[in-house]
């Protein structure tokens, strides 16, 4: 471990405990599990970045140990088989990566995907937007901003998830830059826009946050290609905003936090203008001159996690530690033989028998 990080390998998964979980090392100095030494090079790279570009230290500000798990598997209860998991996700301060399944190779692959994930960790411990309806949408689209800034591969089209794809399976998850060329919205209230749930759920994408997300999405993006082109500048600009924001905050009061954080940053005129522009753009306007009376929330104030906790002791040769494993609530554990759908964008789901383990908390890729 290093950079206050534990990266473990999952050896048995069985209904909603995780056991014996091992910390990956080696005696030799050899390294094989391609998706553990990903997991801890990609998570140390997202860290370095918010502290050293951002000046946050951990998740937490406050250099709280992060942990990430590989190789996770869903359980069938009918034929009591596992199955690789097709998905990543964020619980109680550690980081969850599937092998992948249909649609993806290991998800500790791809830099955004951890990145992404980090995020979602940051965003709890910040602005603590609820994840539904506009504010979980910001959520997530704080995730994909900040998870390409981050991976900064130079991608025109600013894809999401390009590395973890399987043949046959697309070319990435999302385009920040053409959302619409994979049923998403590009403008508020547009095409493919999902309207607010009255009762948000799994099975209803908790009012549409992964889809509506990539409005945010847009807006990010068309900064970048109308002017504001160093990826460091917009990833403090995201970042100051994200501060200024609250758990019930929605698409306008994004708009007028990434402004007010263009003005703190001193960006100039024609910055801000650019910032503007990009968010009619995405058709989110407004019709009196933007204000910036938008302050920092502070986080203890903001409403967490109502997961359980159970802690086990894990031994792996002179190693010993201590995990804090999320054991969800029983009303957030998805299970039996009504088909659903499988959201595999993320949060909690289920297809048959097949059983996806997630808490209230859980932010899935």
């Amino acid at each position: 471990a290093n950079n206050n990080i534990k990266t473990f390998v999952y050896n048995y998964f069985e209904y909603d405990v995780y056991q014996n979980n091992t910390v990956y090392s080696s005696n030799n100095n050899t390294w094989p599990d391609k998706a553990a030494v990903s997991a801890h090079v990609n998570l140390k790279t997202v860290k370095d970045f918010y502290k050293n570009n951002l000046l946050r230290n951990s998740i937490d500000g406050k250099g709280k140990e992060t942990d990430t798990y590989v190789h996770l598997k869903i359980f069938n209860k009918t034929d009591g088989k596992f199955k690789n998991y097709d998905n990543a996700y964020y619980s109680e301060d550690n980081f969850y990566f599937g092998d992948g399944d249909t649609e993806f190779v290991p998800l500790s692959y791809a830099l955004d995907v951890v990145a992404h994930e980090y995020t979602h960790g940051v965003v709890e411990y910040t602005a603590g937007l609820i994840y539904q309806n506009q504010s979980g949408a910001l959520n997530e689209a704080y995730a994909d901003i900040m998870g390409n800034l981050i991976e900064n591969d130079n991608d025109p089209k600013w894809l999401i998830g390009e590395d973890i794809m399987q043949a046959g399976q697309g070319e990435a998850l999302r385009s920040m830059s053409d959302p619409e060329s994979y049923n998403m919205p590009g403008i508020f209230n547009g095409q493919n826009f999902i309207q607010a749930a009255s009762d948000p759920n799994g099975n209803n994408d908790y009012g549409g946050v992964h889809s509506n997300s990539s409005v945010i999405n847009k807006a990010a993006y068309l900064m970048w290609k109308n002017g504001l082109t160093s990826k460091e500048k917009l990833a403090n600009l995201w970042y100051g905003s994200l501060l200024k924001l609250n758990y019930k905050s929605d698409f306008l009061e994004c708009r007028y936090a990434v402004i007010a954080s263009a003005n703190d940053m001193g960006l100039s005129s024609k910055e801000i203008e650019i910032i503007k522009n990009a968010f009619d753009s995405v058709g989110i306007l407004v019709g009196e001159k933007e204000t910036s009376n938008i302050t920092t929330v502070n986080s203890t104030s903001k409403p967490h996690s109502t997961s359980k906790s159970l802690s086990t002791t894990n031994t792996h040769g002179n190693i010993t530690s201590v995990v804090s494993i999320s054991k969800p609530n029983s009303t957030t554990i998805l299970y039996g033989n009504t088909p659903g759908n499988i959201f595999n964008f993320g949060c909690a789901a289920q297809q048959g028998n097949w059983i996806y383990y997630r808490s209230g908390s859980d932010n899935g890729y």
